[in-house]
């Protein structure tokens, strides 16, 4: 290489840092040519580049190089052989890392190598890098770092292994990246280490040295100190026992760094190494019985860390996290003692800051304490709100409220009494924070109180909160509209004068213009709290109060004319949520404001371009490569896309014939959205559309011809889909909406018309073949099949043991799903056209149940036989010629399958007992 090979290349990367965009947009390309046309020399330039005096250029051209060593692992990139032809830009590496002093060089160096031992043997890189310890051993430490996970029994044993790491832990510079290294190469192993042999044992005499190492990165306040802290973490969840013979030691180093005056960050870091301990060790207790009791100390320490600084309440946080985390893994019956000792003494304490702390213990420890101490607990609680400081009352109710959510129904039942007077007190507090808190508490508890309980102060809380809707503070106003929503709910009746004074004042909530986003939480509450009203009284009582609020969402022209319709798609889901509420109390009466939603529903969906092949976009959306195309998916779009089509599921469900109008412009635009998307992802939409063409294949009133139409072109689609799909969950969603689809097209009186039939005789007889051919698939795919020539990997018996139960109940078996699922077609025709089934479908079945029914080949087959057996007998005597030919497999298979498997696979055994088939067989 020329010293004008060396300049021209500095030139381009001096051009490569240029911040006009032109001339770095040309230098790229220049960059990126030089790369593909002779990588080699690039490479060579680059390495030679880590030598200059500028460390600007030195990090650049060790930026590049990693980033050029990360592409060369491609097959088809030139790298890969530059990198393995050129033995001696890897002896040049090494040399620059060995003369490196700017840190950041060296760690991009560092992982550039480890990429490109990655790419192809290097047989002589472990002996490099332990030669390069005699000259740089920070660089040799990283750098085995890096290499430990494929090369652990190399490095293990070398002899100047052991000699390097005590190296690294007795000096202050190295202290940090010895640490790592250690936990590296522990944690390289698989599974428990017998630490009192061979490698093990050399690793676990360092543990002195490695005590020693974090005093000395502690007592000089190293800022790699949290790196370490993270290392030993990862080491203490995964290898616990690396610590046992120093578990007391390591214990008291932990958490006497977690109360010491150093940053936050390695206070909860310290505490997190203790936390891991506790999640992964066994017997941890046994060998250190004070553990719960420090450890809950230190958590309660954190927890009164109230100040106004951002890390100091972080600390809180991580406290309340902790006492929660600690109780939960040492169980109740361990923390109690500890855990009631330090609430006691700190719910009495002098200071605020312990007085709000105990309060916050409660809320974390609260869901697991037994019913005595959860009492406990309580009383202390409610005399903490009366506290005359805000932060202790506010804390008081807000644990209160977690109690009330955690505790269930049964609690609140017993502390309602005491409950109702301190929450209507908490609530009219002028200290916005103790009021806020009061009101979601009371929000939770009126969640899981009976009616019965709530009616007896439902006047009190509805003129309580009433007040607080005229509160100046927003948050407030938000938490009384939710509470107000919550009392609608729990009251069954008695809510008709309450409803009177309430419906003006929500009315004018909505009628604010602001556009801001307080204001437009508060509408939305509004308008959440008038649709659970709903609830509360009759329906006539309350569809004047819909009419107004479902208005007051359409946009007004300047006139104040309302518009012809509402945007939807401009609603939040709260909102929507709310819509859905009210039709589902007005049902048919809701009818009316069908054109203010549907139209503005059916353009928003007939406009959704959730799948497109323009591959730039949000961050958050989803790239992936179809056969010889690219699709980016809008994955936005895509939600809303469902949750539009199951806003439409719900009106037309609940509207009935008042959704005719709408019936042929919303099957066009649920076609579409089917035909127009990648198949590969129609999954996405199915759990919305299925459902919904259901609903409108059966909405009341439909003339017959649509509903022919409807079900023709479904079923049409659908069993071609099914064919073309190899995916298990797939088909089974299309199988169970294909079924749902026949099953819903017949007449109320459960038969199909017969002049103007939606599924034909000779559709029977095809969907009942599809669904066989793919249940022979589904059986192939899984490899488990009774399919003829083919032999069962589950073979012979019904003895099959409880492991592999365990790892495969067919219950969550995605093919089992899938076979089910096309089961339900054939059930489906069978009742949509019992003669055509019987006389077209039944003789190819026939053999087949017979299969399934010989010998055993897994629960699988048999299963299935045993639900098409049990179908076949509910058509009564149209079938009863069919009998016959498969009544003696169902009485006896059962009690085979029964005495096999009650001892050796009692799930199934059980699971036979509960279809019940012998008494379907006694029903007939």
């Amino acid at each position: 290489m020329t010293e004008l090979d060396v300049a021209h290349f500095l030139r381009l990367l001096e051009l490569l840092r240029c911040p006009d965009n032109s001339t770095r947009s040309d230098a790229e390309k220049r960059y990126v040519a030089a790369c593909q046309t002779d990588p080699a020399h690039v490479f060579a330039c680059l390495a030679h580049c880590l030598a200059h005096h500028d460390d600007v250029i030195r990090i650049q051209a060790a930026t590049l190089l990693r980033r050029a060593a990360t592409v060369a692992t491609g097959p088809e990139d030139p790298w890969p052989k530059a990198v393995h032809v050129h033995a001696a830009i890897r002896i040049n590496l090494i040399k620059a890392i060995a003369r490196e002093s700017c840190s950041p060089v060296r760690r991009t160096l560092v992982a550039a190598i480890a990429v490109i031992s990655e790419a192809g043997p290097w047989p002589e890189l472990v002996p490099m890098v332990f030669d390069l310890a005699n000259e740089n051993v920070e660089a040799a430490i990283c750098l085995l770092g890096e290499l430990v996970g494929r090369h652990v029994e190399e490095i293990m044993s070398h002899s100047q292994t052991m000699s390097i790491i005590h190296q690294g832990l007795t000096s202050k510079t190295l202290a940090a990246s010895a640490i790592v290294l250690v936990s590296q190469i522990v944690g390289a192993h698989q599974g428990e280490l017998k630490w009192k042999t061979g490698v093990a044992s050399a690793l676990q005499q360092v543990l002195p040295q490695l005590e020693g190492a974090l005093a000395l990165l502690t007592e000089e306040q190293s800022p790699n100190l949290p790196e370490a802290l993270q290392a030993l973490i990862m080491l203490a969840e995964h290898q616990p026992s690396f610590f046992k013979s120093r578990y007391q030691i390591w214990i008291e180093i932990m958490l006497k760094l977690a109360l010491s005056p150093v940053h936050p960050s390695v206070r909860m870091l310290s505490f997190e190494w203790v936390a891991s301990l506790v999640a992964s060790a066994k017997g941890l207790v046994k060998a250190v019985p004070d553990l719960p009791s420090k450890a809950l100390t230190v958590a309660f320490l954190f927890l009164s860390e109230l100040e106004e600084d951002e890390e100091a309440e972080r600390l809180c946080k991580e406290g309340e996290a902790k006492v929660d985390f600690l109780v939960k893994n040492f169980t109740f019956n361990v923390a109690k003692s500890p855990l009631a000792s330090l609430t006691l003494r700190y719910a009495r304490s002098p200071s605020w800051k312990e007085r709000t702390a105990a309060a916050l213990a409660i809320r974390a420890a609260g869901e697991y304490a037994d019913e005595i101490s959860a009492d406990q607990m309580t009383e202390a609680l409610l005399q903490l709100t009366t506290d005359p400081h805000c932060r202790v009352g506010s804390a008081a109710f807000f644990a209160l409220g977690q109690l009330c959510h955690d505790r269930g129904s049964n609690f609140n039942q017993e502390w309602c009494e005491k409950f109702m007077p301190a929450f209507a007190r908490g609530c009219q507090e002028k200290e916005v924070l103790i009021a806020r808190k009061a009101i979601g508490a009371l929000e939770s508890h009126l969640h899981q109180c009976s009616s019965h309980e709530i009616s007896r102060f439902s006047s009190m809380l509805v003129n309580v909160l009433v007040l607080k809707l005229q509160s100046s503070d927003t948050n407030i106003v938000v938490a009384a509209l939710e509470a107000l929503g919550a009392l609608a709910i729990a009251v069954d009746d008695g809510f008709d004068d309450c409803y009177d004074s309430l419906a003006p004042l929500l009315l004018r909530a909505l009628e604010s213009t602001s556009k801001d986003h307080i204001h437009s939480t508060i509408r939305e509450k509004a308008f959440e709290c008038i649709s659970l009203m709903g609830f509360a009284v009759t329906k006539e009582k309350f569809a004047p109060l819909a009419a107004a609020a479902l208005k007051s969402l359409a946009p007004k022209r300047e006139s104040d004319v309302i518009d012809a319709s509402i945007d939807v798609c401009e609603l939040s889901d709260c909102s929507r949520d709310s819509i859905q509420r009210m039709c589902k109390v007005l049902g048919v009466d809701f009818g009316h404001f069908l054109p203010l939603l549907v139209p503005s529903i059916l353009g928003s969906l007939d406009q959704l371009e959730a799948f497109t092949t323009d591959i730039q976009g949000a961050e958050d959306d989803l790239v992936v490569q179809l056969d010889t195309s690219t699709f980016r998916v809008r994955t936005g779009q895509l939600t809303e896309a469902v949750a539009l089509i199951k806003l439409l599921e719900v009106l037309m469900k609940h509207t009935a014939e008042c959704f005719l109008q709408f019936v042929l412009p919303t099957s066009r635009v649920l076609v579409k959205l089917l035909s127009q998307s990648p198949s590969v992802f129609t999954s996405e939409l199915r759990e919305g559309i299925y459902p919904t063409w259901a609903e409108l294949v059966s909405l009341k009133g439909l003339d017959l011809e649509t509903k022919r139409i409807l079900v023709q072109s479904f079923v049409e689609k659908l069993a071609l889909d099914i064919m073309n799909s190899e995916e298990a969950d797939d088909i089974a969603s299309m199988a169970r909406a294909l079924a749902l689809i026949i099953d819903r097209a017949r007449h109320e009186d459960g038969t199909l018309p017969g002049a103007t039939a939606q599924v034909t005789a000779q559709q029977v007889t095809d969907l009942c073949g599809l669904a066989v051919s793919e249940i022979a698939k589904s059986f192939q795919r899984e490899g488990a099949g009774p399919v003829e020539g083919e032999t069962s990997k589950r073979e012979t018996s019904w003895s099959g043991s409880d492991e592999e139960e365990e790892g495969d109940d067919e219950d969550e078996n995605e093919e089992h799903q899938c076979r089910t699922g096309l089961l339900s077609i054939i059930t489906s025709c069978m009742k949509a056209d019992p003669q055509a089934f019987l006389s077209s479908a039944w003789p190819s079945l026939l053999s087949l149940l017979q299969q399934w029914f010989g010998k055993p080949r897994g629960a699988g087959g048999t299963k299935l036989a045993l639900r098409l057996a049990c179908e076949i007998c509910h058509l009564g005597e149209d079938a009863a010629s069919a009998w016959p030919t498969f009544m003696t497999q169902v009485v006896v298979v059962p009690w085979f399958c029964l005495a096999n498997s009650l001892c050796t696979r009692p799930r199934f055994g059980r699971h036979v007992v509960k279809r019940g088939c012998l008494d379907t067989i006694g029903m007939h």
